[in-house]
C-alpha cells in the first residue's frame, strides 16, 4: 500500500480536508472506500479524520478549557490545586 506511487505522502491540503469531510459523512468508516478517492491511505484518511476532530471539538471548548486542571499538559502546574 505505501509503496505505490500514487499514494500521497506530503502535507494535507485544505481541499482534501474537506473532500475528506464530506466523503466520511457520506459513507462513515468506510476508509478502504474513501482513501482511493483522496489519494491516501485508509489509514491516512482516518488518522486525519480523527484529527479534524480533534481541532474542530478543542474550537468548540474555547479558552474555558483552559482553566479546567483536567486539561493540563505534562509538566504544567495547575494554579489552584485542591
Amino acid at each position: 500500500e505505501w509503496l505505490d506511487p500514487s499514494i500521497k505522502k506530503t502535507e494535507w491540503s485544505r481541499e482534501e480536508d474537506e473532500k475528506l469531510l464530506h466523503l466520511a459523512k457520506l459513507m462513515p468508516t468506510q476508509w478502504r472506500t474513501i482513501s482511493p478517492i483522496i489519494g491516501r491511505t485508509a489509514a491516512q484518511c482516518l488518522e486525519r479524520y480523527e484529527y479534524l476532530l480533534d481541532q474542530a471539538q478543542k474550537k468548540e471548548e474555547g479558552e474555558d478549557a483552559a482553566d479546567d486542571p483536567r486539561k493540563l499538559k505534562p509538566g504544567e502546574i495547575d494554579p489552584n490545586p485542591e
